[in-house]
């Protein structure tokens, strides 16, 4: 079964593909712009496409922060996933305690 993305995630993802979407559509225009001799456009076409990049660069890097700081000891993620860790490891140690006096 697939694991669920966090919704972060999924936006994160879902800007890529408007951004790769963008990225193609303005090289094309681009490509048909030299082809027709419109040199003139070109920085226009430069902002289309760069500008949307350094948003999302800004978007990607206020993830990672995120990230970070849920993964470090502290954050709500990483306390789970150890508090997690002890509770079956306890669960473990006393199946096995159990199975041992049934001997």
């Amino acid at each position: 079964m697939a694991e669920l993305k966090e919704y972060s995630q999924m936006i994160l993802g879902e800007e890529l593909k408007i951004l790769k979407v963008n990225t193609y559509g303005g090289l094309l225009l681009a490509f048909y712009c030299a082809y027709r001799g419109l040199d003139f456009a070109f920085p226009w076409l430069t902002a289309q496409i760069g500008l949307p990049w350094a948003a999302w660069g800004v978007s990607k890097t206020g993830y990672t922060m995120k990230s970070t700081k849920q993964n470090t000891a502290g954050g709500i993620t990483y306390d789970m996933a150890i508090m997690a860790a002890k509770q079956e490891k306890t669960q473990l140690n006393a199946e096995t305690e159990e199975t041992v006096t049934d001997l």
